[in-house]
């Protein structure tokens, strides 16, 4: 029972930290699009 619950808890910190590291890809696409957008203009 213990185990099944290590890994629950192993694969919602996976999908944790894939959640966040898709975000933090995000927020740098959004950033160089602004910062290309400015140099442009």
């Amino acid at each position: 029972m213990s185990e099944i619950l290590v890994g629950v808890a192993f694969s919602a910190s996976q999908a944790n930290i894939i959640l966040h590291l898709l975000m933090t890809q995000a927020n740098v696409a959004i950033q160089i699009t602004d910062f290309l957008k400015k140099s442009v203009i």
